[in-house]
């Protein structure tokens, strides 16, 4: 049976700045649920959300093309409850919209994690922050919440992954390019968005969570911050492993024991003023002339890794999936 239509919010930042941990600890808020992420709605944005008129042809499109986010069968294990999920959305022709239909598909997931009385759906994708725009207009009244995170310690978390580069040049150019996009969504959307440091999730974390549950039109539950004790209700289906813990005020800063004083001083070559803008301290003031000649390269390949990433989903669906999908490959996210 199909649920009145429900509020949806999404989270989205550069990637391993907290955008999971927050999910982790929202996830334990009993109005929410946060399933893994598996980005399906930007999968299916170009071609659905400009549908008007929404009848079982459209539907039938719409659940077909789903198909093909393959982390959707691979870690939600929605293929399990295919007929249910076509058969709410088809219950929605001619009274939904691509909104309607995106949170129908999160709902059928809730209520097979028993979450199905939350109220409040919620979307995790990083790669989001390149497509705030597009969520704006297909989600004009969904709250986003924008992550940040110091860039020397993003750049020491990516280096860990294999679903990124290594070099600190090109991370650093990555980092300045997310989080500029991130600003200029703010700054076009500042009612719809929030925009919270990582920082201050360790520093403050009650204080942060109201401010976040403010912004989503919720209140704050105290169990929030206690997420890392119940991990058998919590725990996120994904390539990831976590462990049950609480936060760790240690990861703040960490670049200033762990990170090279030459990465450093790149890293602030290409952010200072974006460091500074976000509230973080700049240890080097001025730089070597020789400097600005040995980023060149790192700088260029991530501004062709960004701008593959930031029109990733403007390419013909199955052209993208391929990408996708071979890139998930080789990073070892995809089984």
């Amino acid at each position: 049976m199909v649920k009145p239509p429900l509020h949806i919010f999404f989270i989205v930042g550069r990637i391993r700045s907290g955008t999971t941990l927050l999910a982790r600890m929202l996830n334990n808020h009993p109005a929410i649920f946060l399933p893994q992420e598996s980005p399906f709605i930007m999968n299916l944005y170009q071609k659905h959300a400009k549908v008007k008129e929404w009848h079982k042809k459209q539907i039938l499109a719409f659940y077909n093309d789903l198909w093909k986010e393959v982390r959707l069968t691979q870690y939600w294990k929605l293929h399990e409850q295919k007929e249910a999920l076509k058969a709410d959305l088809l219950a929605l022709a001619g009274k939904a919209n691509f909104a309607d239909l995106s949170k129908a598909v999160i709902y059928r997931r809730a209520c097979m994690r028993e979450r199905g009385a939350a109220c409040m759906m919620g979307d995790k994708n990083p790669s989001y922050a390149l497509y705030v725009d597009d969520l704006v207009k297909a989600f004009p009244n969904a709250p986003i919440i924008l992550l940040v995170r110091d860039a020397r310690d993003n750049i020491l978390s990516c280096q860990r992954v294999s679903f990124d580069f290594n070099d600190p040049i090109v991370l650093a150019e990555r980092w300045r390019f997310f989080n500029k996009e991130v600003l200029a969504a703010h700054k076009r959307h500042p009612q719809q968005t929030i925009l919270v440091r990582f920082e201050d999730i360790l520093a403050q974390p009650e204080k942060t969570l109201q401010k976040i549950c403010t912004h989503l039109g919720l209140q704050f539950e105290p169990a929030m911050l206690e997420f890392y004790k119940k991990e058998e209700h919590l725990k996120l289906e994904s390539w990831k492993n976590f462990y049950s813990r609480p936060l760790e005020k240690s990861k703040i800063s960490k670049w200033k024991e762990k990170m090279p004083a030459q990465e450093i001083q790149y890293a602030e070559l290409i952010n200072k003023k974006l460091l500074q803008r976000l509230g973080y301290e700049v240890t080097n003031q001025h730089f070597p002339a020789s400097s600005y000649f040995k980023i060149i390269p790192g700088v260029l390949l991530a501004k062709a890794a960004n701008w593959l990433e930031q029109y990733i989903y403007y390419i013909p669906v199955n052209i993208r999936v391929t990408i996708i999908n071979t890139y998930r490959r080789i990073t070892k996210t995809l089984k």
